[in-house]
């Protein structure tokens, strides 16, 4: 993934159920990095803010559809 990809937590994603209403938004990827071999995203929520820093980039998807509702 690369910054300013729409992505939205996949429904198998390990960190889904700690996010509440926020697990189904829509965010933009700010930043790429890498972290043990692993890609890892910073993603903004607008007014929510971005998620710490070293979320598995495997956490997300592509946001392709309107299934998820934007920030």
């Amino acid at each position: 993934m690369k910054i300013g990809d729409k992505v939205r937590f996949r429904r198998d994603a390990a960190h889904r159920d700690t996010l509440g209403p926020m697990a189904d938004q829509i965010g933009t990827v700010i930043a790429v990095g890498e972290a043990d071999g692993a890609e890892t995203l910073v993603v903004s929520y607008g007014d929510n803010g971005p998620l710490e820093a070293g979320t598995p980039a495997a956490e997300f998807e592509i946001a392709d559809d309107d299934d998820a509702e934007p920030a």
